[in-house]
């Protein structure tokens, strides 16, 4: 009976990990791909001036918000603000 338990135990423990790594990759792609498709159009399009780099902050900072917007995804968020003084 103490095996049946632990198996169970065990298959829930898979499912929350691979459930954990499928959501982090998901999240890390979207703030990503944006980014770098912004970089390859600014290396076709007006090359000379780095448009891309404020267009993705703006879209970095909006992303961010929205991951932090509901009580349930602000819950599974694991980063926290860094201090101006890491910043500078």
């Amino acid at each position: 009976m103490e095996s049946a338990r632990s198996d169970s135990q065990s298959e829930r423990t898979l499912v929350v990990i691979g459930r954990a790594v499928l959501l982090g990759s998901f999240v890390a792609l979207a703030g990503t791909m944006p980014r770098n498709i912004l970089f390859a159009l600014n290396l076709r399009y007006l090359a000379n001036m780095p448009w891309a780099v404020p267009v993705s902050g703006i879209y970095l900072w909006f992303f961010w918000k929205y991951l932090k917007a509901r009580d349930d995804r602000r819950r599974l968020l694991c980063a926290n603000p860094l201090p101006l003084r890491v910043w500078l």
